[in-house]
Order: structure tokens, then C-alpha cells, then sequence
């Protein structure tokens, strides 16, 4: 389901949508047929999607299109509507780039919202006649928790790829400009056949990696031809807890068939894979790895073929075989940001506190993403700060410590570091030996902060 953030854009630019195709059929259909109006790319396009012939061409065409129908025939609009459209064109610009990551499930900036709103509003206070978009800015004035009505279209991608939507549209993801643009770069520049996101549990590794995806699959330029996305994740902490996820995959021969199923074959094996892939330029996604064992992760590295590469999120990585990317709390200035915009979000008075007061909160409650959503959680659940923060002493220590597996100590015999062309600095040391508890004691561990709000890391 839609975020609502996603949701409420997505039903502003539609209304705006149907207002632009009422004012083509009012002013320009009535005295031009459809084939004087639209260019011959325009038409094409319309037609082979048109599925309906009872429906005319224009309910086919995308946004862009239709307001630069508009603007071609400008002369034919009323008078005292014609000056509304300077505003049209102008607050489009705006509006083009934001419609592309809605409606494409792109993870949205952390100004979105409140630009989209802020350019919609324009055109719906110049002279043009735009009900819907009025009536729909409205209903968000009188209540801003409302959410327009109507499932949200996806339109179809430039990759094949099974993607998750982003979890932070209410925020955007905030603080990490350079690690984006550098973990881009690793993933263009073909270079590394294994790069590794590291970083403690709730410093954000999956929703970077999920940001710097959404913008590859979505490039002209994609590298790939497809993008397949496994979560190894098992539980998930929330503000009541720690919640086991239902059927979630524990292993890498779990993740085959959902690596298959985006080629239409659900109960694929890895032979399977071996020679489907053999030839396509395919990224492989690992989420929280630390749930599979190092050696049935090489395994799976050693027997792809050579146009296959792969991303892993992992608090450990697995050794050896991988371009390592340290993953650092954010700094002050974003965690106190991000810390604004969660309050703003949640309509608590974090969003208008002064920065002085954020900045000791966030000394306090710690610099990672999951401790400060935790903590506006909290806040937002009507709980003191010092309340929540009293409650979640020691919960960044348990998700430091939760189990995992360790990488092997050594190479394996024949691996893919020895088959392939490893740039001479990707051997790093490995990772140092932590607790060796099994699952159920990590589990254990956790579930004794079952009714902890916030994720605070030591020394924060």
C-alpha cells in the first residue's frame, strides 16, 4: 500500500490530470479533431495504448503531453482563462520530476509534499478552471491527514525489477547526499562483481541501497537489463517490539524461487538461474544478508555467470570477496533534520521545536535513523521524551550484538576471487570475531526490549 505521502500526491496530480483533459475536450475538441491537435508521436502513442475506442485518444496521453496540447493552442482558450497558463507551464517544471518518482515508485525527496502542494496551489488559484484540483487542496487544507481516494497507478519500468517501495516518503531520505553518489558510482562503473553496504543494525543500509536503485532502474543509462531484490530479513522492530516476519526467507536457496519468479517461474533452481542469466546483465540484491551462511552465499557468487553482480546490506559482509562500503551514523546537522521532518510529518511539536532543543535531543537519543523514528514514535504515541528515552536504554547494544554468522576466515578453494578480476585493493581483513550466539539467543536478547519505543546507540 501507498505511504500516504505517495497517496496524497498521487491523488493531487491526478486531479489535475483530469481538469487538464476537461479543459482540451472543452475549449479544443469541440472545434479540432483529435488529429489536428496531436503530433503524429503523440497520436502513435495514444493509440497503441488506447484500449477502449469508445474513449477518446486524449484519456491516453500522459500529463506532459496534454498540457503541452494546452500550450500549443493557447489562441483557442477562452480569454479569461488564457493568462492561468503561464502559471500552468511554470509550476509544471516542478511538477514533472515529482509525478516521474510517484508514479514510478521511485523514493520521493524530503521536499516533495510540500512542493507538489506548493505548485498545485498555483495553478488551481490562477484562472484557469481546475475543480477537481481545487476541491482535492481542500480537503487536504481542512484536514491534512486526508488521503484522496483511488488505488495509485505504477507505470511500467524501464528495468525489469521486483523493487519494494521506499519506507521513508515521509521524510526522504535525509543526510546522505555523498554515500548516494558513491554507491552509485561502485554500482555504474562495473567494476566491483561484489559490493558490500556495512553498518550496525538501523543506520539505514537497506534504505540507501533501495534510493540508489529506484535512481539506476529508472536511468536511461541503467547498466542492467534486471534488477532482482531478495530480503533476508526475519523480524522487524517496531514501536511495540520485536515482530517476527511472516514466511520471511532464512536462507539463499529460499531466495531462489523469488529471484525466479520475476522470470515467470516460481519453483526455479539455481541451475535454472545459471542459464537463464547466462548473458543478461543482472544485479543481484541481497538484504540483511547475515541470515544466510557465508559458504551458500560464495556458492551462489562462484556459480552465476559472469554478467551477473551483486549487492549485499549486512551488519559483517562476508569477508574477502567483496568491495566493502562503511555505512556511518548521520551527522548531527541531518539527524537533527530528519528528527524535524519526522515531527512535522507526525504533527507533534518536534516539527516546530527550536534547533537548539533538536540538538540535544538527538544527542541524546543517537545519530541512526531507526533511533530517531523510534523516538517521533514515541513522542507521537503521546509518551514524555524522557519516558521514552528511559525505556530504551541498551537497545542499540542488543541490535550490535544480534546473531550472526561469521565470514569465512579464509578463501575458499577455486572462489570467485580467484576467477575473476579483482582490482588489487578489494582484499579487506576480516571482519573481528563477535559473540558466537545462536539465534534464539539473539532473539532472546531482543525481545526483552518487547516494549521498548526507541533505538538508542551507547554514548549517544
Amino acid at each position: 500500500m501507498a505511504l500516504p505521502e505517495r497517496q496524497r500526491s498521487f491523488g493531487l496530480i491526478d486531479s489535475l490530470e483530469q481538469d487538464i483533459s476537461e479543459l482540451i475536450r472543452y475549449h479544443l475538441l469541440r472545434v479540432h479533431s483529435e488529429e489536428q491537435l496531436l503530433t503524429s508521436d503523440e497520436l502513435s502513442s495514444a493509440r497503441e495504448r488506447q484500449d477502449d475506442e469508445a474513449e477518446d485518444l486524449i484519456s491516453y496521453l500522459d500529463l506532459g503531453p496534454k498540457v503541452g496540447v494546452i500550450l500549443r493552442w493557447k489562441h483557442d482558450i477562452s480569454e479569461s482563462e488564457r493568462p492561468g497558463l503561464t502559471r500552468l507551464a511554470t509550476a509544471m517544471e516542478g511538477v514533472y520530476p515529482i509525478r516521474n518518482r510517484v508514479m514510478h515508485g521511485r523514493p520521493l525527496l524530503p521536499d516533495d509534499s510540500e512542493k507538489c502542494i506548493a505548485a498545485l496551489t498555483t495553478i488551481a488559484d490562477s484562472e484557469l478552471n481546475c475543480p477537481r484540483l481545487a476541491r482535492t487542496l481542500q480537503h487536504l487544507k481542512a484536514d491534512p491527514s486526508w488521503l484522496p481516494p483511488g488505488a495509485l497507478v505504477r507505470l511500467p519500468a524501464r528495468v525489469l525489477n521486483n523493487l519494494p517501495d521506499a519506507d521513508y516518503d515521509d521524510t526522504g531520505l535525509i543526510g546522505r547526499n555523498r554515500e548516494r553518489a558513491e554507491l552509485m558510482k561502485l554500482l555504474t562503473e562495473r567494476r566491483w562483481p561484489v559490493i558490500s553496504v556495512i553498518a550496525a543494525g538501523g543506520y539505514g543500509k537497506t534504505a540507501l541501497a533501495l534510493d540508489v536503485l529506484h535512481e539506476i532502474v529508472g536511468s536511461p543509462d541503467c547498466p542492467f537489463d534486471l534488477v532482482a531484490w531478495v530480503s533476508l530479513k526475519t523480524e522487524r522492530l517496531t514501536s511495540s517490539g520485536v515482530v517476527e516476519i511472516e514466511a520471511a526467507l532464512r536462507s539463499v536457496g529460499d531466495a531462489i524461487p523469488t529471484i525466479g519468479g520475476l522470470l515467470d517461474s516460481s519453483d526455479a533452481s539455481i541451475d535454472d538461474l545459471v542459464q537463464w542469466l547466462d548473458g543478461i546483465s543482472t544485479l543481484l540484491v541481497l538484504d540483511n544478508l547475515e541470515t544466510a551462511t557465508s559458504a551458500e552465499v560464495v556458492e551462489l557468487i562462484e556459480r552465476m555467470p559472469q554478467d551477473v553482480r551483486f549487492l549485499f546490506t549486512s551488519r559483517v559482509g562476508i569477508g574477502q570477496l567483496e568491495k566493502r562500503f562503511e555505512l556511518n551514523p548521520l551527522g548531527q546537522s541531518a539527524a537533527v533534520e530528519l528528527l524535524r521532518r519526522l515531527g512535522q510529518s507526525r504533527a507533534t511539536y518536534l516539527g516546530g521545536a527550536a534547533q537548539a532543543q533538536l540538538a540535544q535531543l538527538t544527542n541524546k537519543v543517537g545519530f541512526t535513523p531507526l533511533a530517531l523514528r523510534w523516538f517521533a514514535e514515541g513522542v507521537a504515541a503521546g509518551l514524555e521524551p524522557a519516558a521514552v528515552l528511559g525505556a530504551t536504554s541498551g537497545l542499540g547494544e542488543i541490535l550490535r550484538r544480534k546473531h550472526i554468522r561469521r565470514p569465512p576466515a579464509r578463501r575458499p578453494e577455486g572462489s570467485v576471487a580467484s576467477r575473476r578480476h579483482w582490482p588489487a585493493d578489494s582484499c579487506t581483513r576480516d571482519s573481528p570475531a563477535l559473540p558466537a550466539w545462536s539465534i534464539d539467543r539473539g532473539r532472546s536478547a531482543i525481545q526483552e526490549l518487547v516494549l521498548a519505543n526507541v533505538c538508542r546507540e551507547n554514548g549517544g
